[in-house]
């Protein structure tokens, strides 16, 4: 299968190995980690099949799998930082004012007054809410955003977004 960037998301990558068997621990993006088992098989970028077998156990924001194509330990750790994908129509359907990450990546930014400032380069989630990462190629700085509607208070995610100015200091330093 030949996955575009299009039709593609992110929901795991492999985090390293558990035990002796080649079970495999995944770090996953989703509400609940335990769902990742409805996706399988899970994709690599290159198309190729990640064949989940079962969650083994389920931890805060990953787990332990067992993998059909995965038998020792060794097998297990060269695929570590390894990203899993499925396809866009494997997913829900996002409801009002909720984004998948991919959609935000690569988005224009603007400011309140129209002028084109960056890019969101990345979104970050570290548990106390997302944080757009804003990169602008001409002086390649980067801000670091609330994803938060006092500071991104426009969202089109066929063309751009606008970050208030206050939040973007750090693109003019």
């Amino acid at each position: 299968m030949s996955l575009s960037k299009e039709n593609r998301v992110c929901i795991a990558s492999i985090s390293g190995a558990h035990g002796v068997r080649g079970d495999v621990k995944l770090r996953v993006y989703l509400d609940n980690p335990a769902d990742i088992a409805q996706y399988s098989p899970l994709f690599f970028e290159d198309g190729s099949e990640f064949p989940v077998t079962k969650v083994i156990r389920s931890l805060p924001s990953s787990v332990i799998v067992s993998v059909k194509t995965i038998h020792d330990r060794d097998d297990a750790l060269k695929l570590r930082g390894e990203n899993l994908y499925v396809t866009r129509d494997q997913l829900p359907p996002v409801e009002d004012n909720t984004y998948y990450h991919t959609d935000l990546i690569g988005l224009a930014v603007q400011n309140e007054h129209g002028k084109r400032v960056g890019k969101v380069k990345y979104v970050h989630d570290h548990g106390a809410g997302s944080i757009l990462e804003i990169f602008d190629p001409a002086t390649y700085k980067s801000a670091l955003v609330p994803f938060q509607d006092a500071a991104v208070p426009f969202i089109d995610v066929t063309s751009h977004l606008v970050v208030l100015e206050q939040y973007l200091s750090d693109l003019y330093e």
